[in-house]
């Protein structure tokens, strides 16, 4: 029984890993969670290198993810704002 404990706490420590996805830096992060009434629900993360996800979930015009590059203008206004 010991070692049926042991082997479980290591799967679930070995499935709590991050992914092997090639870290970038994060510049902004913008989340909209539920509410009670008619919200938007979305993530929006923009990276130092222009990148950017934005994933639609609920009560917003594009559903499901999206990938892109914004200009190096923008990306320069972001920076100076920040």
């Amino acid at each position: 029984m010991k070692y049926y404990i042991i082997s479980l706490i290591s799967v679930l420590i070995m499935s709590c890993k991050s992914s092997h996805l090639s870290p970038k830096d994060s510049l902004v992060s913008i989340s909209k969670n539920p509410c009670l009434k008619y919200c938007e629900v979305y993530d929006l993360h923009i990276y130092s290198d222009g990148t950017f996800v934005y994933k639609g979930v609920l009560n917003v015009n594009k559903k499901e993810t999206h990938r892109g590059q914004i200009s190096k203008e923008a990306l320069s206004e972001i920076k100076t704002l920040l």
